[in-house]
């Protein structure tokens, strides 16, 4: 059950319930990952009757502690001739502003710049670029393991992309992730290269484009992100 606020709850009663019962309710942790940013500033329980039926829930007085999304700066995509190149700044990573889960750079002004992640057990970073029609553009990530990298091996992290919020999602799962070397590497290789084609006859001709893990619920952590590349392709 959720409370309307995004936080999870449990709750038992007896069968049946007496008028005026307790109720105990337990939120989940703030530690958990899927709840860091919000603390409760007002719970009240009332039944309504005592029978086993309609009881309410006052629980919508929240406060935002922190944001905990990383949402993306422009800033760091650059563009040269048809290749666009993004630092880490420039990515939607979920859980991105939260140090416990992933340490985003802070500035614009180094070029060796990393996004690094702790631990979590969603995985989303994604990109958005606006393409010109009728060309074809490879996409790649460039990453890095760390020494204490964990929790991938058997953990499926596609590589999706789509033209337009309406398109349809192209994906390739990425198998290299379960084996990353401890340098930065291109993702997937020019070897096998991942491509998407911009028709010309639809209106929204951004690129939505990302890494995700969201399916095994399996935590992991050691990756670098260096950025990602969409090139176009000639």
């Amino acid at each position: 059950m959720s409370d309307g606020c995004g936080r999870g709850i449990k709750f038992s009663i007896e069968d049946p319930p007496a008028l005026n019962q307790e109720i105990k309710i337990e939120f989940l942790p703030t530690s958990h990952p899927l709840f860091p940013a919000y603390k409760i500033t007002c719970l009240t329980v009332t039944f309504i009757s005592n029978y086993i039926g309609p009881f309410a829930f006052s629980t919508n007085i929240f406060t935002m502690a922190t944001k905990p999304h990383h949402d993306a700066d422009g800033g760091p995509i650059t563009d040269e001739q048809g290749v666009y190149r993004f630092k880490p700044r420039a990515f939607n990573i979920v859980w991105g502003n939260d140090n416990r889960y992933w340490r985003i750079p802070s500035t614009r002004s180094n070029n060796d710049e990393v996004a690094e992640l702790v631990q979590v057990s969603w995985l989303e970073v994604t990109g958005l670029v606006e393409l010109r029609p009728l060309k074809t553009y490879q996409v790649t990530f460039t990453l890095s393991f760390k020494e204490d990298a964990f929790g991938w091996n058997g953990s499926p992290v596609f590589l999706m992309a789509k033209v337009g919020k309406k398109g349809k999602y192209k994906w390739r799962r990425l198998k290299e992730l379960e084996s990353l070397p401890k340098v930065p590497t291109e993702v997937p290789s020019n070897s096998e290269p991942f491509l998407v084609e911009v028709p010309d006859d639809v209106p929204d001709k951004r690129l939505y484009f990302g890494l995700y893990e969201v399916w095994s619920g399996k935590w992991k952590g050691g990756l670098r992100v260096h950025g990602a590349t969409v090139k176009e392709k000639k």
